[in-house]
């Protein structure tokens, strides 16, 4: 077995981590993603084939988890736009620093840590729409027709 220096392999050890930690943040972004845009559908199809109307706070509980999982989607799009122009911005840092050009390298790195943060902003965003959206569809479902359940 070759002779690998502690620092080669705690540096390699990092890379690999940092590889599926990225990996993991697109896909939990895409499944809220998927998970917000199935339980909007569920939603608008329950309400479409419903013949019994709703309290109005169930009514109106109802409406406002279609706004907050609607916002959960602008929000996993967004973040998946941001995340693309961070990995836009951190290759051409990557490369600027392979060239020696030291200003295009710390702009673009900046631009990629900026994009890098509205990213993460926007995950924590898609999540807490997520979970307030299913939760007000949840309990406007269970208002509204806890007595036929």
């Amino acid at each position: 077995m070759e002779n690998v220096s502690a620092e080669e392999r705690d540096r390699d050890s990092y890379l690999r981590w940092q590889k599926i930690a990225l990996e993991q943040l697109g896909y939990v972004i895409n499944l809220f993603f998927t998970l917000s845009g199935a339980v909007l559908a569920f939603a608008v199809k329950t309400m479409m084939e419903s013949k019994a109307p709703l309290p109005a706070c169930a009514h109106c509980m109802f409406h406002a988890s279609l706004l907050v999982l609607g916002i959960s989607i602008w929000s996993s799009l967004a973040a998946n736009i941001t995340r693309a122009i961070d990995f836009r911005y951190t290759r051409r840092a990557s490369h600027a620093r392979w060239k020696n050009k030291p200003e295009e390298h710390d702009a673009c790195q900046d631009k990629a840590c900026t994009f890098g943060k509205w990213t993460w902003w926007l995950f924590y965003c898609q999540t807490a729409a997520f979970g307030l959206g299913a939760t007000s569809l949840c309990l406007s479902i269970w208002i509204g027709y806890s007595h036929k359940i």
